[in-house]
């Protein structure tokens, strides 16, 4: 595999393919879901005329992080799919740029029927994956930070799903207990998804330190491309990430990429830190050079980076 900052066309080779991937780190003003579409729609204005296969944004992309409660959060979740403003957003973004959005949201399910909606509803902070057909999955947060705890629940497990190559778009099945893809004319990847604390150990660090237990996880299953957002405030975020990837660094040509879309601001006292990245997690590379790229740690930013897979 090899990696640049520069946008390619896919390869016409079958054993490689391109991925064009788009990182946007921005400043979420809290509560403030509307200047924050508006504004990352300004963001964006620059790849109008790019050719985009994955747009990775930050955890909670639109409607901030750092709250108090489930009173609190509740009118700002929505049910996962169809209808709901943060999909409809990420949806729209997916058909203007003919790609699939990695989008933040707090989502609440509905368990019980009753009056009081709130007490009859669990709350997660999840993911919407989503493809400009319309094609959509949604992954819930496994491991939770301190300020995830006083709202939301955990997600059931770690989770990776299937990207049709021909299609150009997620699809929709399990691939919890599917074989790893193998394979010279494989038709799909295997795209790994976490969301901040996922890649820590446990909720509040209540596990093994030592055990990774996201990147063992998308090492099983065989994950092409870890997509991982978060709201991260700790500088030494890159040394850290590549400590914790340690799992799927490869000895095999072919090797995994790590995706990380960090945010930046200060929401309730708490300056995030951007440094936004992408990893190529080939055993031949080095600390030092096994980074592709990385975003200024205090400043908004959209980089587009092409990887080329080895299939």
């Amino acid at each position: 595999m090899s990696a640049s900052d520069t946008s390619l066309h896919h390869a016409n080779s079958n054993s490689k393919i391109t991925l064009n991937v788009a990182i946007c780190q921005c400043d979420i003003k809290f509560k403030q879901i509307d200047i924050n579409k508006e504004h990352i729609s300004h963001m964006l204005s620059p790849l109008d005329s790019k050719l985009i296969d994955f747009l990775v944004f930050p955890e909670m992309t639109l409607s901030g992080y750092v709250f108090k409660d489930r009173e609190d959060i509740f009118p700002f979740c929505e049910r996962s799919g169809p209808g709901g403003e943060y999909f409809e957003y990420g949806l729209a973004l997916a058909k203007k740029f003919n790609c699939t959005v990695f989008l933040g949201f707090p989502e609440k399910e509905l368990i019980q029927d009753g009056k009081d909606e709130l007490s009859n509803c669990k709350l997660y902070n999840s993911m919407y994956v989503i493809s400009h057909n319309g094609n959509y999955v949604t992954y819930r947060k496994h491991f939770l930070f301190e300020a995830d705890t006083v709202w939301a629940e955990e997600g059931d497990t770690f989770k990776a799903f299937d990207y049709s190559l021909n299609e150009r778009c997620i699809l929709t099945h399990d691939t919890s207990t599917m074989d790893k893809p193998t394979g010279m004319d494989r038709e799909n990847i295997r795209i790994g998804v976490g969301i901040c604390m996922d890649i820590d150990n446990g909720t509040n660090y209540c596990t093994d330190i030592n055990l990774r237990e996201l990147t063992t996880f998308h090492k099983e299953i065989g994950s092409d491309v870890l997509v991982f957002m978060c709201n991260w405030f700790s500088t030494d975020c890159l040394e850290y990430w590549l400590d914790r990837l340690q799992p799927m660094i490869s000895t095999k040509e072919q090797f995994p990429y790590f995706v990380a879309c960090n945010r930046i601001g200060n929401e309730c006292g708490i300056d995030f830190c951007g440094m936004s990245c992408v990893y190529n997690l080939s055993h031949e590379m080095q600390p030092s050079n096994a980074l592709v790229t990385s975003l200024p740690q205090s400043e908004e930013a959209v980089k587009l980076v092409s990887i080329v897979l080895n299939l």
